[in-house]
């Protein structure tokens, strides 16, 4: 029964934002695509569907189970709504980048976080992967999770909060295998799903309208041909801009984008930092050492310049409520230094092993606990070769008595305690064989009645070095 009233809160919601002239309503599963023409018009595509029946031959259980736990037609109508909201903003009109076209949507089922557009003179295909759906509901319920926490909200929910999820990817590459848990629940029996319906809309919105606009604009978005990776990354910029001037229409609307954007982006960026090496080795086309070099530098570096343009862009063009701003301003100012996750180095398994690191100096400053004066001494005990090490030094909290106040998905240290992060400072050190470095931080403090304050230090990645 509570299944059937949030499924029916999501449709009744879902309708309003809909148009009836619309023609499907929901997916149909097409080999290993999910597929839903907008428009309905004549559109014959032998190329899509031989890639999605081909698609079909290659999936794992993890991308079938993906679509075994959706609601077809609840899904069909939240990408629906959102896609013709999106058309109409950036053109002002209902068809208004389609004309006579049919607009087929396409969710590739892998875990790319990638959408793209392609238009023909009878269809506009964008092709959305399920990768990317994923990190909108995650990024979406990790945000509310951190909302919940800061202003004391009871939440009945099982998850994990933004902060703890990017800690979570800044651990995963010293990991044994690389792998990131969803932060969140993102069943529709769930009531965590129903409240995250219009944030998830609003990025959806947002994916959309920087799609479209590479067909409503040009396919440069009113830009030059790019010949580089700086001219590539201007030109999504150029419809990233596009995209948020969408969302000047309505201060709600530009609020939820402002709010749950960035954390996407740096979820996005985070992601691609942890596994770009991995998409380009299992690319089909093979490339050369330098290319595949290039490509993941070009990966890794996409979406950052981008957020801190997007959060300018945000603040400075729509119509947010004056009182939401210094909420925000210290919002984008914490997103702007949130550290992205480091792969270790080739050599890490060499020089990390002769790597130690030891506490010097604690001060919790107490009866306050306002700041941690932390010293760690980092030792290289290889008898010849000097090491270059990128180090990072953490505030945390750990609950007391051994009690399990935080999800369960939450990070661990070494001896398995569950911890929160405060925050982290990171610095590169070279250490001469057989010396010590010692690094001296200040860090903010934090003390909880369910927690106490604690400090620790990794080593990031290190390396051989002849300095």
């Amino acid at each position: 029964m509570k299944s059937l009233v949030y499924s029916l809160v999501i449709m009744f919601t879902l309708m309003m934002f809909a148009s009836p002239t619309l023609a499907q309503s929901s997916f149909t599963k097409l080999g290993g695509c999910l597929v839903m023409d907008v428009y309905q018009r004549n559109t014959n595509n032998k190329d899509l569907d031989k890639y999605c029946l081909q698609r079909n031959n290659n999936l794992t259980e993890e991308q079938k189970e993906w679509v075994n736990r959706q609601n077809l037609s609840m899904l069909g109508l939240e990408v629906r709504a959102a896609y013709e909201i999106a058309e109409r903003r950036i053109s002002g009109t209902a068809y208004g980048v389609a004309g006579g076209r049919n607009v087929r949507l396409v969710i590739d089922l892998n875990e790319y976080v990638t959408a793209g557009i392609s238009a023909t003179k009878d269809t506009i295909y964008i092709m959305i992967n399920t990768g990317l759906l994923s990190m909108i509901y995650d990024s979406v319920s990790a945000v509310g999770f951190e909302i919940a926490q800061l202003n004391g909200m009871p939440v009945t929910e099982t998850g994990i909060t933004f902060s703890e999820w990017m800690e979570i990817m800044r651990l995963a590459p010293n990991m044994e295998s690389l792998s990131v848990p969803s932060p969140g629940p993102d069943k529709l029996n769930s009531s965590w799903f129903v409240q995250g319906l219009i944030p998830r809309s609003v990025l959806l919105q947002f994916v959309f309208s920087h799609e479209l606009a590479h067909v409503h604009y040009g396919a440069y978005c009113g830009m030059s041909k790019p010949n580089n990776m700086v001219q590539r990354r201007q030109v999504e910029e150029a419809c990233d801009a596009h995209a948020i001037n969408t969302f000047n229409q309505n201060q709600e609307s530009a609020f939820n984008l402002a709010q749950f954007l960035p954390a996407f982006q740096l979820a996005h960026a985070s992601y691609l930092a942890i596994f770009s090496e991995n998409y380009v080795s299992q690319a089909p086309i093979g490339f050369n050492e330098h290319a595949k070099t290039l490509i993941i530098e070009e990966l890794k570096n996409a979406i950052p310049k981008r957020l801190d343009k997007n959060m300018r862009l945000m603040m400075s063009k729509l119509s947010i409520p004056n009182e939401a701003k210094p909420f925000l301003e210290e919002y984008f100012k914490r997103i702007r230094f949130n550290i992205l996750p480091s792969l270790p180095s080739k050599a890490r398994h060499e020089s990390g092993k002769y790597l130690t690191s030891l506490p010097v100096h604690i001060d919790f400053g107490e009866p306050n606990c306002n700041k941690i004066d932390a010293s760690f001494v980092f030792i290289n005990a290889h008898d010849s070769r000097s090491v270059s090490a990128l180090i990072e030094i953490q505030s945390r909290v750990i609950p007391r008595d051994g009690q399990n106040i935080l999800s369960t998905k939450a990070p661990r240290d070494s001896r398995g305690n569950q911890y929160r992060l405060v925050d982290l400072i990171r610095e590169e050190i070279v250490i001469k064989p057989k010396s010590e470095h010692i690094v001296r931080k200040i860090l903010p403090c934090k003390v909880l009645q369910v927690a106490y304050p604690s400090v620790g230090a990794r080593v990031v990645e290190s390396s051989w070095t002849d300095m």
